[in-house]
């Protein structure tokens, strides 16, 4: 259905009697190549009812989700009305349907979640040519530029920097056959993903952000622990991604189900509390903090070459939990 400039795609869950209804829209259906629309999804329940919001990370097809806002629920006449909106936008010229967005549901008797989508929206989208309708002018003649100051210096000012560069380059090469350095350096040898990720958690849980209440600061923070990691250990550049590209993207390199999903669930509830508002429990909170450092350990790469006593001195540092070590004596 078009009215104005808002087309809107709505469907009802179970018949004139559902207890949950789903509405999408956009503010236009006609746009140019990089115009941001917004499409927005409504739904609408009976109170009592647990359902999930729209996921941050939906593909929503040839448009690039530019960003994604969840509204705080209206409660009116015992009806509860949720909005979830995209900022989206697209870079190629056609006719685009937005695809369906799917809502998970379920009453207080129900054990499993129900599911709706919405309906698709067709965008049609035109390129930035301009009209060729209108007035034909003739071409305005040449026109004589004096030449600016630059212009007439700038083959004395090209011909100074090669002599300079020509000069340094003799005194660099001087001073390296004497021996000498210049600029010396002091390069720090770079240190394994793993360390780096337990050094931030450490640093993350003495700061104690759960406690203060900055539920929000704390799982940014480790969700870019999380993400740092992985794009070190398995090369992947998961800060950039979503959430769903990122499990994609890691499941052929790391195979064990058990690894995947603590990766998941902590990514997904670090998601929840950034785009979707919500505000876990404490445990909640520690359980992500524990699922993201058992990853982690489980999923490093030791290395061979480093110093076994350096080794037990991080492993004596590093951990939920500081944990005694045995005296090791050394072999003669």
């Amino acid at each position: 259905m078009l009215a104005g400039l808002v087309l809107t795609a709505a469907v009802t869950a179970m018949g004139q009697t559902a207890p949950v209804s789903i509405s999408s829209s956009v503010d236009r259906s006609r746009i140019t190549i990089g115009d941001v629309i917004t499409y927005t999804i409504t739904v609408a329940h009976a109170q009592g009812m647990e359902v999930k919001p729209p996921d941050a990370g939906s593909r929503l097809g040839a448009f690039e989700i530019r960003d994604y806002a969840v509204d705080d629920k209206k409660e009116s006449d015992g009806t509860v009305v949720m909005e979830a909106r995209y900022m989206i936008s697209t870079f190629t010229t056609g006719e685009y349907n937005i695809p369906p967005v799917t809502i998970y549901y379920k009453t207080r008797q129900d054990t499993v979640f129900s599911h709706m989508a919405t309906d698709p929206i067709k965008i049609t989208v035109e390129s930035m040519n301009p009209r060729t309708d209108g007035d034909i002018r003739d071409l305005k003649a040449p026109v004589d530029v004096p030449m600016t100051l630059w212009e007439k210096l700038r083959i004395p000012v090209l011909i100074a920097g090669l002599v300079l560069a020509a000069a340094a380059a003799f005194f660099l090469y001087r001073m390296r056959k004497q021996g000498k350095s210049l600029l010396p350096e002091k390069k720090e040898p770079v240190r394994p993903a793993h360390e780096t990720a337990f050094t931030l958690l450490e640093d993350l849980k003495k700061r104690d952000l759960v406690s203060k209440g900055l539920i929000k600061e704390y799982h940014i923070e480790l969700s870019d622990i999380l993400r740092r990691y992985i794009a070190g250990r398995y090369f992947i550049p998961a800060p950039e991604m979503t959430t769903r590209q990122l499990i994609g993207s890691l499941a052929p390199a790391c195979t064990v189900d058990s690894q995947m999903q603590r990766v998941e669930d902590v990514l997904s509830q670090c998601d929840m509390v950034k785009f979707a508002k919500h505000v876990p429990a404490g445990p909640r909170c520690v359980a992500a903090f524990d699922e993201t450092w058992t990853f982690i350990e489980e999923t490093k790469i030791e290395d061979p070459g480093r110093d076994t006593d350096t080794e037990q001195e991080l492993e004596t540092t590093e951990g939920p939990e500081p944990v005694e070590q045995q005296n090791k004596t050394d072999e003669s």
